[in-house]
């Protein structure tokens, strides 16, 4: 697999644009470059702690149709993958109360991809994957087909269960501080469905409240 300097300059591109990407780990930036043909390509450019594990989660995932961007070029310091039109799940979460609409089919689709990645995860030959890990609300795109994709794979805490991974989002939704408590908590049930379990979902509160250093769990009534 060609580099990501070597991926442009095969292909006759020259970087012209390039900024930072919010991320709580990794730097990340979202960029773009033309060609003669003026022919633009969008990506990112990813370094994440673990690139090996990272690139090798990626490869698996997207190869057993999961939800994934694809990885376009790399080396041993950064990922080149395609850039994923559409807004992360926080964006999407207050852009749907500021709208009036609800996070029903964002929380469907949320769901989705949850299932399509625990369908798959056992086979991953590497390492025994029982979790999707990092679930942050900040490493999904709701792209514009109304499609989940996933992405943020580094070596960390894959153990756990589907179960607990949908509590997890869950209580990631319920800890946005971007939207009012009656709308997140609308968006929780949406997603939760029938699972909805209160100890796994203060389990994954204080969980979450110490990932986040947030001192006080909040009393949540679903």
């Amino acid at each position: 697999m060609k580099t990501p300097h070597d991926f442009l300059l095969y292909q006759g591109y020259e970087q012209c644009h390039k900024e930072a990407y919010p991320s709580r780990h990794n730097e990340i930036y979202m960029a773009c470059a033309l060609n003669p043909d003026c022919m633009l390509i969008e990506y990112m450019l990813k370094s994440p702690r673990d690139i090996e594990f990272e690139a090798k989660m990626l490869t698996f995932l997207y190869e057993n149709g999961v939800k994934v961007p694809k990885i376009m070029a790399r080396d041993d310091k950064t990922l080149m993958i395609e850039y994923l039109r559409g807004g992360t799940l926080v964006d999407t979460l207050a852009d749907c109360e500021k709208n009036g609409g609800d996070f029903t089919e964002a929380a469907s689709a949320l769901r989705d991809w949850l299932v399509s990645f625990h369908k798959v995860c056992a086979g991953f030959p590497d390492a025994k994957i029982t979790s999707a890990g990092d679930l942050s609300l900040t490493n999904f795109t709701l792209a514009p087909a109304g499609v989940v994709y996933g992405y943020d794979f580094e070596n960390g805490d894959y153990t756990g269960s589907f179960e607990d991974d949908l509590h997890t989002l869950a209580a990631e939704i319920l800890l946005c501080d971007k939207c009012s408590a009656e709308f997140k908590s609308a968006a929780a049930r949406a997603l939760l469905g029938g699972d909805y379990d209160k100890n796994r979902l203060d389990a994954a509160l204080e969980r979450v409240c110490r990932e986040q250093g947030i001192e006080n769990k909040p009393d949540v009534k679903l």
